[in-house]
This record gives structure tokens, sequence and C-alpha cells, in this order.
């Protein structure tokens, strides 16, 4: 917004500092000054003015008020003579129907007869035009005059043209009116509109209207100012496309207190330009009167949140500077009236900074904060978490990142019931209905739309799912994953060697009943606690959803892995003493799971047993349609050198044990 240098050195008592000075000194304890110009003998100084301050600063009394204080210099308010006359009464002229107040907050109007339409004088049309205003006529000039001084907008009609009442309302629907400008618009009820009993005579707060503009012919006029709803004002500019130095100013927000001054002062400046006699008596229609706030500023706050300690005189003499009144002065708090102009101001903490900007932030010595330094406390969540995603790090698997939402189409092809689903109740995009429920859908998705780039994809995802319960929405973290891949096993391998990792030993692998998405489905189980499962997606799904590779996927609850895993990793001796490890095969059904083996060669309790892993299995070739081969690796080991052939011993009564199943085969023996 541009301002006057001249017009502003016209408020205050002492010289200015040169313009690049005041522009310096404006952006270090104001608002940042985008440019300043040469105009004449003027400087116009283009100020980026802050919203929260539209309410005193789109003006120039605003700013001169804030430079006042940034000089040290006082400020001198525009005189105003109100003469009025002694025959001609308000009312006589001009009467105005009381408007809705959510509307129009107050409306204030005023009449001068006897007006003589000229041109403005030298010194108003040059400081108008460096403004970005063009003269116009004397009554019209000192309108904008006193908006651009004061910044309240007020507007100027032809009495003689009006048939009383004025009435403040909203525009019927296709009603019409032509501006001032000879524009036409069709209005409808978003716009708030000044009419008489025959016409409308403007669009409140945006533009008049031609039926009452003023004219070399006019003799009579009425002054109006208002305080209009903001939002409604908002609301008709954007419909009717028009922005006006009114409108920005109603919009942004303004003192209601701010329509009676600076009627007041237009009153004094025209009858000063264009003579007349001001009317006895002013229409003023004003139901929620703004009071000033009273804040309490404590002296001690104060010097905290700044961290220097201010001269209670410096205090009291910066906020009379800003026109803040100082209602009782203790010796720890101030009680502070607020003028009600400044819309920004509401606690304590706002006072502090108009006192910090003032003295001026750089003048504020540095200094170091005092802290104490505390032992940062470990979060072992965090830490099992880190650790769990780093070994699928190392085992080959890439962490990716998803939303939080599924799809109607995810849902749906997932089966997921819609009374489990928690829906969204304003989603950003169709893609983003429903929170999910598991990490698994989003994972497959990611393989699709890799597998265009990569032969083979393995990834998984650490997130919340949500679920619903009777009484809340619960939301659980978990860790899934998904293989492009047909190796189940593999997949196995990598979850054992990560919960082993993670202190979680006795998993069991129980088969649950597969469904139209999943072909294989395991649950995966420690001490009887289900912490996860394993699923082979359906080739009927792949083919449904056009995905090539094979894909394996598997979900582990974090929350309840943290409840039984350990972190804590304990000393372990290093090995004195080689271990020998023997690979046997096993020929069985297809229907044969790993663990009955396991259980089978467990329940041998064979001491010297350290370790059985599980190696590959194996269908086809020589094999029989209904059977496989699965292949184990067995770890002996003790506090001494075993012999091979004490391990041979061992590895032989393994086999007879293992033999006794008729419908067992060993295929495949070999040694270290």
């Amino acid at each position: 917004m541009k301002f006057s240098y001249n017009w502003i050195q016209s408020f205050l008592n002492k010289k200015l500092p040169r313009p690049d000075k005041l522009s310096r000194l404006i952006t270090m304890k104001l608002f940042e000054v985008e440019s300043i110009e040469k105009k004449g003998d003027d400087w116009i100084i283009d100020i980026d003015i802050l919203p929260n301050r539209a309410g005193d600063c789109f003006s120039h009394s605003g700013i001169a008020r804030e430079v006042s204080a940034i000089t040290n210099s006082k400020f001198r308010e525009p005189e105003v003579k109100i003469v009025k006359s002694k025959k001609i009464k308000t009312k006589n002229i001009v009467s105005v129907e009381k408007p809705n107040y959510d509307d129009c907050h107050r409306y204030l109007a005023r009449a001068i007869v006897g007006v003589e339409i000229k041109a403005s004088p030298k010194w108003m049309k040059e400081r108008l035009e460096a403004c970005g205003l063009q003269s116009i006529n004397n009554i019209v000039d000192a309108t904008n005059y006193v908006m651009l001084e004061t910044g309240q907008p007020l507007h100027a009609m032809d009495a003689d043209n009006i048939s009383s009442p004025i009435i403040v309302r909203r525009a019927k629907d296709r009603e019409e009116i032509t501006i001032i400008d000879g524009k036409k618009f069709t209005l409808n009820k978003d716009v708030l509109v000044i009419s008489d009993t025959e016409k409308l005579l403007g669009i409140a707060g945006i533009k008049g209207g031609k039926n009452s503009q003023i004219s070399g012919s006019t003799k009579n006029i009425i002054i109006e100012s208002a305080n209009f709803n903001r939002k409604i004002i908002r609301r008709g500019s954007t419909l009717l496309k028009i922005r006006t130095d009114a409108s920005i100013r109603f919009e942004y927000g303004l003192d209601n207190n701010l329509a009676r001054a600076s009627i007041d002062r237009v009153a004094s400046l025209i009858r000063e330009v264009a003579g007349g006699e001001i009317t006895a008596g002013l229409i003023d229609l004003y139901k929620n009167k703004n009071q000033p706030k009273i804040v309490s500023l404590n002296l001690d706050q104060l010097s905290s949140v700044l961290g220097l300690s201010v001269d209670l005189r410096e205090i009291r003499k910066i906020l009379t500077l800003l026109d803040f009144k100082i209602k009782k002065s203790p010796k720890e708090k101030l009680l502070i009236e607020i003028p009600t102009k400044r819309l920004d101001i509401s606690e304590s903490i706002d006072i502090i900074e108009e006192v910090g900007r003032i003295i001026g932030y750089e003048n504020i010595p540095p200094k170091l904060p005092k802290l104490e330094l505390l032992s940062p406390k470990i979060d072992e969540n965090y830490l099992l978490e880190e650790k769990i995603k780093n070994l699928f790090v190392s085992s080959g698997l890439s962490e990716v990142y998803n939303h939080t939402f599924i799809s109607e189409n995810q849902a749906t092809f997932f089966d997921y019931a819609k009374n489990d689903l928690i829906e969204v109740e304003k989603p950003v995009t169709i893609d983003q209905k429903y929170l999910r429920p598991s990490l698994v859908p989003h994972l497959i998705k990611n393989i699709k739309e890799n597998e265009k780039l990569f032969s083979s994809v393995s990834i998984f995802e650490a997130g919340n799912i949500f679920k619903k319960t009777k009484r809340q929405i619960k939301e659980v973290k978990h860790l899934a994953g998904a293989i492009g891949t047909d190796s189940f096993y593999q997949l196995k391998e990598v979850i054992n060697y990560t919960l082993e990792e993670i202190g979680i030993k006795n998993v069991r692998y129980v088969n649950l009943s597969s469904n139209n998405i999943y072909e294989k489905f395991i649950s995966i189980r420690s001490n009887k606690i289900e912490i996860g499962i394993i699923g082979v997606i359906s080739s009927g799904f792949l083919r449904q959803e056009k995905i090539k590779s094979k894909i394996i996927i598997f979900e582990l609850g974090l929350d309840k892995i943290k409840k039984i895993s350990s972190i804590v990793t304990k000393y372990k001796p290093i090995i004195r003493f080689p271990k020998i490890s023997r690979d046997l095969s096993v020929i069985v059904p297809l229907d044969t799971k790993y663990s009955d083996i396991l259980d089978e060669i467990n329940g041998y309790k064979i001491k010297l047993l350290n370790k059985i892993e599980f190696v590959d299995v194996y269908k086809g070739g020589k094999l029989s349609k209904n059977s496989k081969s699965i292949t184990l690796r067995l770890t002996f080991g003790t506090k001494r050198t075993l012999t091979s052939e004490e391990v041979n011993l061992l590895h032989k009564k393994i086999v007879t044990c293992l033999t006794k199943n008729k419908n067992w085969e060993i295929s495949l023996l070999s040694a270290d």
C-alpha cells in the first residue's frame, strides 16, 4: 500500500528522517517496505501491511502513529471543526431505516446543504494522485482523502436524488444496478445494497450507484459512514468481481468507532473545500458498541520474554506513543486500555511484542539460554522397531512408505466388511475413502507398479493401521512385507532370523483356512500368542489384478512383538570348540509340514544337538507328485571337541528315528 512521506510528516511535530532511513526503520520495527519512489516534491513509500494490522494501518494516520513511536515524535490529530446549522436539522433532510445489525454493524449519516461542486485544491489533488487515486471533484475527493487518512471508507450522495428513508438490505434476486462508472450488474441475496424507497443507491461497502452520484449541479449532500459485515463484503466483491479501496478495507475488518470520527472529519473537510452548512444532528444506528479492552501486563513477564530489563518510564512512554492508555501503575503490573482500533491486541504477550519491536530486537543483548543437560530417555519401542527394520533391510528387503488410506476398490478387492472399515468424513480424493485396516493392500499395489521395472521386488513397511471397536478407534503399529517370489520357505527363514535376533523363541506356524485372496494362510505364533500372519496370494487374485509376479506377504503386530521381545544383547563367550553340521533331506508327503519334522527331532532330546535350520524344499524331478523333499541342517556342539564318529552316531540315531514313520524316507546325508 502506498503512503505519502509528506502526508505522514504532517501528523508529527518533529522532522522525519530521510525517506531511505525512514524506510529502513519501518522495515526493522513495523512492516517491510517494498519500494520508495520520488514523485515531485514528495516520496511515495510502498509498505507491505500485515493483515492483522489492516484495521489501523491501512491509513496515513495509522502509519504516522507508528512512526511517531519509532522516531519518538509527538502525534498530532488532524483538526476537526463541526459548525452546525442552527436552522436545518439532519432529520428534515434524510432518515435511515434501522438495519439488520448482523449485516451492518453501524450506520451513520450526516447532511451538508449549500455546497459548491468544483475542482479540489492543489494540495488535496497531489496527495490523492500520489497514492494512486484520480481527482474527481472536491466532494468525492474529500471522502477519498479521509479514507486514506483514517482508513474508514466514506460515501457522499446527492440528497436531492434520494427518497427517504435510506435502507441497508440484501439485494433481491436478479435486481440490477448501474454503478458510478456506468457498468451494470445483476445482483442476488448475497450482495448487500444501499437503497431508498424507489431505487438502489449503491453496493454497500464496494461502489456507489449512478442514481445518487455527485454531479456538477449537486447542492445538498448526504455523507454515509458505516461498518459492514466483512464476510458479506468479501462475498459480494468476489461475486461481482469488483475490488475497490473501500471493499479491501471492509474485508480486513474495521473498528466500529472509526466510523464516527471519520464522518466528523470529512464533514469538517468538505465545509473547508466546498462550503455549505452542516445540518444539526447526526443519524447513528449502532447496537453492539465496541468497548476498549483492558489488559494486565506483568512487568516480570515482559523482562523474561524480552530477555532484558526495561525501565517503567520507557514502557509508559512507548505505550503512550502507540495510543495505549495506562489506567493503573502498581509496582509489578500495568493495567492498560487498548484502543478499539487495535484489533490485533488481545492479551499481555501482544503488548510485550509492541514494546519489544519499538525498543528494537537488535538492541536486545544476545544471551545463551541456561539449560539443564539431561541424559536422553531410551525409547525401547523405537529401538526395537529400528532393529527389526534394519534386519529386514539386511535380508534384502527395501522399505516403502504409503498413505494411511485405502480406496473403495481396494476395500472391495480385499473383501473388508464395510462395518469394520473407518470411513473418512471428507476424503481429499476418492482413493482416500477409508483408513487402512492393513498394510497389505498398498504393498501389493507397490509390487504391481514396480514389476514393470524390476524382475524381483521385495519390500516392507512399518506403519499404523486402524481398527474399529465398540467404544473407540484403535491405532495399531504393524510391520508388513511383500516378496515377489514363490519361495515360501525363504520368507519363513527371513522371519525366523528376525524374530530370533530380537529375542523371540519357540516360533510356530499354524495353518489357517485359505480364502479367495490367500491360497495358503499361516498364523505366526510364539508361546500361543499370535504375532502375525504369512499368506501366499492366490493366482486368481493375481490374475484379477493383472499382476504377473508370485506374491507372498507377511504382517506382524509390533504391539504384540514388543511385549515378548528383548533387544538387550546378552554376553556370549567366544566358542572355543568347533561345531559340526550335517544336512539331512527327508522325503515326505505333500501335506507334511516342516514343523512336524522339527517336533519329531526335538522329541528325541539329543543334548549335543544345538540347532536345527531349514535349508530348502524340493518338488518334482524323480519325486512322485504326492511327495516333496525337505532339507534340514543339524548343528552339534559341546564344551569340548567332538569327533566325527560321535556326530555320525547321533546323526544315524536321528535318521533311524525318522524312518520309523513309514511315510518318510531319508534321501540325503552330508557332512562338513
